[in-house]
């Protein structure tokens, strides 16, 4: 990945590196490679032991109190649709953010 990451760094145009700063491109290099690192060993990783955990907890609460455990589930849908929709605009609200720090 680093190193499709630098040939493409490669062909940019000198254009593009005469309006940005050498250190912001690199730490944004390096940042993001090491982030989607972070993902890939780390998430895996918890993505897999939570999912492990739900699955377990859910078994023992709709073995014990079914009816209960239906309460228990009701508000997911509405935490689901509210983590999709921050998901689609937290890309914007960031790219605002930061171009208003930046004035």
């Amino acid at each position: 990945m680093r190193r499709d990451l630098y040939d493409k760094l490669q062909r940019l145009s000198v254009n593009y590196y005469d309006q940005r700063a050498t250190g912001d491109l690199m730490t944004r290099v390096i940042d993001d490679v090491n982030a989607v690192e972070r993902v890939l060993i780390d998430g895996i990783e918890q993505g897999t032991v939570s999912i492990l955990s739900i699955v377990g907890v859910g078994y023992m609460m709709f073995r014990f109190d079914p009816r209960l455990a239906l309460w228990a589930i009701v508000p997911i849908p509405l935490l689901a649709v509210g983590a999709v929709l921050y998901t689609m605009t937290a890309h914007k609200r960031y790219r605002s953010c930061d171009r208003r720090r930046r004035l």
